[in-house]
């Protein structure tokens, strides 16, 4: 039988869009693949704060028989190696309960803690929230209802020396200074803005012998 010219460009058409569509669909499928593996292995590098980093995944499993699944993500923390090959984290890290929830937020810094670290309330708002500097705790504050309760900082001089604790509790600020050190600033109790004095006070009775977080 001879088909017709109009019958063979149209039967030549359909193959044609036919190929293209299982193109499009093979494409698609591999790119979904390759997403699938990147999200457990981190194949990918992204760029954060001049590194180029892979993300680190942590799951929860459950079990079917004697086979673990993973269903949701436990630990998201982005991390490279160093020239001995060691994992360095660098850049946000979170952490998450099995409904998805996010439970804790920090940040790294070429493998130390920086910046805000915070732990949530089952409804989303901060509980505790632990401030970091180059891998040392200079600021603690507790929240409750999402309002501030209570904070301690601890500030250091321009040579890096601890020698004041700025103090928030029952909705007053207060400052108190290391013993032997002169009081040359003074704090607004309702603000807590820091000020400096035109001229400093003798150091004060109710001193700190030190002056940091962990006592």
């Amino acid at each position: 039988m001879i088909l017709s010219n109009s019958a063979a460009k149209s039967r030549a058409g359909n193959i044609t869009r036919g190929a293209v569509a299982a193109l499009v669909f093979l494409g698609l499928l591999a790119a979904g693949a390759l997403w699938v593996v990147s999200l457990f292995t981190g194949l990918y590098t992204v760029q954060i704060e001049g590194r180029r980093v892979r993300r680190q995944t942590r799951w929860y499993f459950h079990q079917i028989g004697v086979i673990p699944y993973p269903f949701a993500r436990m630990v998201v923390c982005y991390a490279y190696r160093d020239q001995q090959q060691h994992k360095v984290f660098h850049g946000p890290c979170d952490v998450f309960d099995e409904e998805g929830n996010r439970t804790v937020s920090r940040h790294y810094t070429d493998g130390k803690l920086t910046g805000p670290e915070t732990l949530f309330d089952e409804g989303g708002l901060p509980k505790l929230v632990t401030y970091w500097r180059d891998d040392r705790k200079v600021e603690e504050a507790v929240y409750r209802g999402g309002e501030l309760y209570s904070s301690r900082e601890i500030i250091s001089d321009e040579h890096g020396e601890a020698t004041m604790e700025k103090y928030f509790y029952n909705g007053r600020w207060s400052l108190r200074f290391k013993c032997g050190r002169p009081r040359d600033r003074e704090i607004d109790e309702q603000s807590g803005q820091i000020r400096r004095l035109p001229q400093a006070l003798p150091p004060a009775s109710d001193c700190l012998k030190e002056v940091k977080l962990d006592y």
